[in-house]
């Protein structure tokens, strides 16, 4: 039940979209190439999805069913995002 809670809560996606935003801002300032973007739109969008589905499920709970799918999606690419930038940043960059 502490987890459902955890996970539902608002003040916890808020946190997560400040947290994001922070790494997107970082980012810039360490002036990263493009593709090192990409894992953070996608964490971005997911956590974004997420924080607007626990908005909208007093509204319309099919509406939150499919951000949630979206967020969760989003989330799931956001970490291949950051295994494939790994492997770039890694093996390929470095015999350069």
């Amino acid at each position: 039940m502490a987890k459902t809670k955890l996970i539902e809560s608002k003040i916890t996606a808020w946190i997560a979209m400040i947290l994001v935003v922070i790494l997107i801002v970082l980012s810039f300032i360490a002036h990263l190439p493009w593709w090192a973007f990409i894992a953070i739109f996608f964490c971005f969008i997911g956590v974004f999805s997420h924080l607007a589905a626990l908005y909208l499920k007093r509204m319309s709970l099919r509406a939150s069913g499919k951000l949630e799918t979206i967020a969760a999606i989003c989330i799931a690419l956001a970490v291949l995002g950051v295994i494939a930038e790994y492997v770039v940043s890694n093996i390929f960059l470095e015999e350069v």
